[in-house]
């Protein structure tokens, strides 16, 4: 009779063993998942959108624009900005200097996501405006000081990579179109085409520093002299700060 007592509380003892290795006691319920960016910060260059809600100012210099831009969060994936520039270049292609200015509302639509990697759709609508020769005229009179005006739309698509918890690096493409205009000739449709990469590291809990290099070329109607657009090919480079408010 000891014998099977001393058996029954060994097996007893076992089983208890068991279930509180399967379910321990006092095991806190699993936590949720953590929020779409976890470790990986808002990017205003590649993939990884700002979180609804989340919004960062920045502002950068370079070529052909200084800027200050606005990007927030509106939605889960969709990421929607608006920058202001003063253009000491053109806008729209060639490297011609002049002055002008300029607005464009920067869109993101993050198509995919997955680890350290994540893919958006790229949006950018703009007008500007300043010289004339910023614009196509080449016209070697007082004709390339007028008035020149532009509106594109350019879309793409932009990979952005998280390196670590506050480093990304990113790669895009774009194709656009739209129309240029000067004083004293006709609208001329433009189109263009361009590839891009950049870094972002966020130096702080809320700063951000970021480069940016692009390139590509225009396409553009012809014109008889003097050349509209003579010079087609463009590079745009920028420098900035950012700051999470």
């Amino acid at each position: 009779m000891c014998r099977l007592v001393r058996a029954g509380l060994v097996v007893a003892l076992l089983g208890a063993g068991i279930a509180h290795a399967e379910d321990p006691a006092g095991a806190q319920p699993a936590s949720a998942d953590p929020p779409r960016n976890g470790p990986i910060r808002p990017s205003l260059l590649g993939g990884h959108t700002p979180d609804a809600g989340e919004t960062v100012l920045a502002a950068a210099l370079g070529w052909p624009e200084l800027s200050v831009q606005l990007d927030t969060g509106v939605a889960p994936g969709v990421g929607l900005g608006l920058r202001v520039g003063a253009l000491v270049g053109s806008p729209m292609m060639g490297l011609v200097a002049g002055a002008g200015g300029g607005l464009a509302v920067p869109m993101r639509v993050r198509l995919f996501e997955e680890g350290r990697a994540a893919l958006a759709l790229r949006l950018t609508p703009g007008v500007s405006g300043g010289e004339a020769r910023l614009f196509g005229e080449s016209a070697p009179d007082a004709t390339s000081r007028g008035l020149g005006l532009g509106a594109r739309l350019d879309a793409g698509l932009a990979l952005g990579l998280s390196l670590s918890e506050g480093t990304a690096f990113s790669l895009w493409t774009t194709a656009g179109g739209g129309v240029s205009w000067t004083e004293g000739d006709r609208a001329h449709g433009v189109g263009s085409f361009a590839f891009g990469l950049g870094l972002e590291t966020w130096v702080s809990a809320d700063t951000m520093l970021f480069a940016q290099l692009e390139g590509g070329a225009g396409i553009r109607e012809e014109r008889a002299s003097p050349a509209y657009y003579p010079q087609q090919e463009f590079v745009r480079l920028a420098l900035g700060l950012g700051h999470a408010l």
